[in-house]
C-alpha cells in the first residue's frame, strides 16, 4: 500500500529523520530503520503480537534490543518483567524481527547446565549473525535503500 503513495516537491534533507517522521504523519505511514535499510508501510498494516518469555528476561531482551541497535523507540515493548510477557506493536518487519529474536534468545536459554546459566551472549550473537536482512542493503551511494513492505 505504501508503495502507491506518491509524492512530489522539494525537500530539505538538512535533517532526514525529521523529514521521514513529517511525511509518515502526513501520509499515513509506519516505519523501521533497522541499521541497514529503511522499511515503509501504509499505517494500516501495523502487525502486533503478545510473546511469553520463559527462560530470558523483558529486561534482559529490552536490553539486548538496545545493545544491538535493533530497539525502537517508537515502538517500544509492553508487558510485565516478572511474568516475562510482552506486547509488541509495529511494522511487520519490526514485529517480525522482535517476535524471532524473542523466541531464538528464550530457546537458546532453557535450562540450566550443571548449576550454571547458559551463556545468553551467544544466543543473541548467533540472531545477529542469522538475520538475513543485515546482508549489505546499502544502495551504491552508501545511504540505506528505501524499502516497502509487501
Amino acid at each position: 500500500m505504501a508503495a502507491r503513495k506518491k509524492i512530489t516537491g522539494n525537500f530539505e534533507f538538512h535533517d532526514p529523520n525529521a523529514l521521514l517522521e513529517k511525511l509518515s504523519l502526513q501520509l499515513g505511514l509506519i516505519w523501521y530503520f533497522d541499521g541497514q535499510a529503511i522499511y515503509i508501510y501504509d499505517a494500516s498494516e501495523m502487525r502486533n503480537a503478545v510473546v511469553s518469555l520463559r527462560n530470558v528476561s523483558l529486561n534482559e531482551f529490552n536490553n539486548f534490543l538496545k545493545r544491538s541497535g535493533l530497539y525502537n523507540k517508537n515502538y517500544p515493548l509492553r508487558g510485565d518483567n516478572r511474568k516475562g510477557t510482552f506486547y509488541v506493536s509495529g511494522p511487520p518487519v519490526y514485529v517480525d524481527m522482535v517476535v524471532n529474536a524473542a523466541t531464538m534468545m528464550d530457546k537458546q536459554n532453557d535450562g540450566i547446565e550443571l548449576g550454571r546459566q547458559k551463556n545468553r551472549g551467544d544466543a543473541s550473537e548467533q540472531y545477529l549473525r542469522g538475520r538475513s536482512y543485515l546482508q549489505s542493503a546499502r544502495s551504491e551511494n552508501g545511504y540505506p535503500r528505501y524499502c516497502h513492505g509487501h
